[in-house]
């Protein structure tokens, strides 16, 4: 089970599990369960992207995906940049990417969408009774 999920971007040569793509598709490099690089994480990539470049449109609704699937399937499991390793001296990833935006998204507003996402099954599955 992994403890961390570890944003990469393009520049980084850190193996990942999962790779996207500037035009929003994915290629699943690695199994999770595969440990790659940084034990208990598990790696995902912005491709296409430099430095400086932050993650915009498919990419970046693809990275949402993404993250929006592993928190549901690994409840328990942290966001981190890469640049957030100890003992890692990197930028990764990119000075201009919206990982704080990312960050607040993942930790409150992602709640608020799985509540809302119960909310209308278990409402789609309630028949009131008539008598």
């Amino acid at each position: 089970m992994a403890d961390f999920l570890l944003v990469h971007d393009a520049a980084c040569d850190a193996p990942v599990h999962v790779e996207i793509y500037p035009d929003g598709s994915l290629r699943r490099a690695f199994p999770e369960e595969h440990q790659l690089r940084y034990r208990r994480a598990i790696s995902v990539r912005v491709l296409g992207l430099g430095e400086l470049s932050p993650p915009h449109g498919p990419a970046m609704t693809t990275l949402w995906d993404v993250l929006r699937d592993m928190r549901q399937r690994y409840p328990s499991i942290r966001l981190a940049a890469h640049r957030q390793v100890r003992g890692v001296e990197v930028i990764c990833p990119g000075t201009d990417f919206p990982f704080a935006q990312l960050k607040t998204w993942w930790e409150k507003d992602l709640e608020a969408e799985a509540a809302a996402r119960f909310d209308a099954l278990l409402a789609s599955a309630y028949v009131p009774r008539l008598d």
